[in-house]
């Protein structure tokens, strides 16, 4: 095109002139006259999506924009893995400004969900990024030292897999685990003979680790798990073409440098969601302090992604853990139970590990070893007329808060619900029950009440349930102890179970001779 004919550009748009010139490198036609603008449809294409970038003037519209380049090139299963990997993206540019750093763990069900091109996307958009499908733990602290790059770390498989060095993979590991936090270095030593000298290098950067199988619980339990699956026919994405990719996000990325250099985010966010343990903390606070300098819906969006991705589930924990759930179910409603009736009910249920626990049955020895860490020993507790080995409810209740996250039925399982009011004493008339509160607790009691033997009372009538709700005023009636007005068991040996009814010989829920 002759240099007279050049297209110039709009004098109302110097800062995008500018802009892509500094993009594109300078290509004056004439060294006095004007320079061209974008002249190809490849090229004007270009300019006018960094023209809708470069008006993008809050952090809102560039998280906005993150997430929309996440979704054109990735399926996710619901809203909340993109929203969490918008604001990773962002973290990765004030990586400076933050005490800890979230780390990813992508994995799948099976092959060819979308690990990888996460990762691919995630080089494109994220600050200095370095992908890797093998690195030694030696070269992990050294180039963070160096750069403090993006880690990218695919084929995590291969590194923490059974057949891997178990050296290399712990040497690994434990670099991993450190470097979630700021102030965790490696140390070493360096040189020869008297040249020898102690070294530190940082382990903290972003990193975002894909593969198939689980992680080491240690490295787990420092990441946002997103979980990936396989496309669904019909479910279409943008072809990826790295160099498209590149010209997408190219000036995207510039923006985010700029915000990055001017922002100064705080240590803690404002508010957080409840029932979150303190490492999901750890690891989402900075990316809620983000949510928060951008305003709008992001403060919302993030926390319930904070709550969907950090959702805690006991099936994946210790054994320990896993012994502690299935016993608050056991205890529901209990007080005390003997061993061989928790193993008896353990067994039982069909997809736990206790049926088949090491190619054998669980043992009382084995149930003990399991609750030795939450300083939990057997007893003698007396169920019904017969004492044996055992466990209360109120010795497990400290590691079920601790250990647990709280029952998804919302029953109080192993907090314990508050027994039902006991009606006491020889009853005339339904006014003339005493209510008496039935924790369990001494000072709920009437030193002074004692049970009436059968033979002095006085003659009534035979109910199928008694409770204040179902007594005839006209009837005079005599119990020892007249039944729960909730009935908080189904057999005779849990009701024998409560310290307040040890001599109650018939369970609440049966027919009841009333005197």
């Amino acid at each position: 095109m002759a240099p007279d004919k050049a297209p110039v550009w709009d004098p109302a748009d110097p800062k995008y002139k500018e802009r892509w010139l500094d993009a594109n490198g300078p290509r004056p036609l004439d060294a006095n006259g004007p320079r061209p603008a974008p002249s190809t449809p490849e090229e004007r294409e270009r300019f006018n999506a960094e023209l809708e970038i470069d008006k993008l003037d809050t952090l809102a519209d560039l998280l906005a924009a993150i997430h929309q380049v996440w979704t054109d090139y990735v399926i996710f299963p619901t809203e909340h893995e993109p929203v969490a990997l918008t604001l990773w993206v962002a973290h990765t540019y004030v990586i400076s400004q933050a005490e800890c750093t979230p780390y990813l763990w992508v994995t799948s069900a099976e092959y060819e969900s979308g690990k990888t091109r996460l990762l691919e996307v995630a080089k494109e958009v994220a600050r200095e990024p370095l992908m890797a499908s093998s690195i030694s733990a030696a070269a992990l602290f050294r180039v963070i030292e160096d750069r403090e790059p993006t880690l990218l770390l695919d084929e995590a498989d291969a590194v923490f897999s059974t057949k891997a060095s178990t050296e290399t993979a712990e040497a690994l590991r434990q670099i991993l685990n450190a470097g979630y936090r700021r102030g965790n270095p490696a140390i070493r030593v360096s040189g020869q003979g008297k040249n020898m000298k102690v070294e530190t290098f940082s382990t903290f950067s972003p990193k975002a680790i894909a593969g198939l199988k689980t992680l080491p619980r240690t490295l787990s339990s420092r990441c946002i798990e997103i979980r990936l699956d396989r496309k669904k026919p019909g479910e279409t994405v943008r072809p990826f073409r790295i160099r498209k990719v590149k010209e997408q996000v190219e000036r995207l990325t510039l923006r985010l440098e700029e915000w990055s250099s001017d922002v100064h985010l705080p240590l803690e966010p404002k508010t957080t969601p409840t029932g979150l343990g303190d490492r999901a903390l750890d690891m989402w606070e900075p990316l809620f302090c983000i949510a928060e300098a951008a305003g709008g819906e992001w403060p919302a969006r993030a926390r319930q992604a904070a709550t969907a991705l950090a959702h805690i589930d006991v099936e994946d924990e210790s054994l320990n853990v896993l012994v502690l759930a299935h016993l608050r179910d056991l205890f529901d409603g209990h007080h005390h139970l003997h061993t061989e009736t928790i193993l008896k009910d353990l067994h039982a249920l069909d997809e736990a590990p206790w049926k088949d626990y090491y190619r054998r049955e669980l043992t009382a020895r084995d149930l003990a070893k399991l609750l030795q860490p939450f300083k939990v020993t057997s007893k003698m507790v007396r169920v019904g007329e017969r004492s044996a080995k055992g466990y209360e409810r109120d010795q497990l209740a400290d590691a079920f808060t601790r250990y647990l996250p709280p029952p998804k039925n919302g029953s109080q399982g192993s907090q314990g619900s508050q027994t039902a009011p006991v009606l006491t004493g020889i009853v005339n008339d339904v006014n003339d029950v005493n209510l008496i509160s039935g924790t369990g607790e001494e000072d709920d009691f009437d030193p002074d009440y004692e049970p009436i033997p059968p033979d002095s009372a006085p003659q009534g009538e035979k109910v199928t349930r008694v409770t204040n709700d179902t007594l005839d005023a006209e009837s005079p009636l005599a119990l020892e102890e007249l039944l729960f007005e909730e009935l908080p068991c189904e057999t005779p040996e849990s009701c024998a179970a409560y310290p307040f009814r040890p001599h109650l010989p018939l369970c609440p829920a049966d027919d009841l001779e009333v005197f």
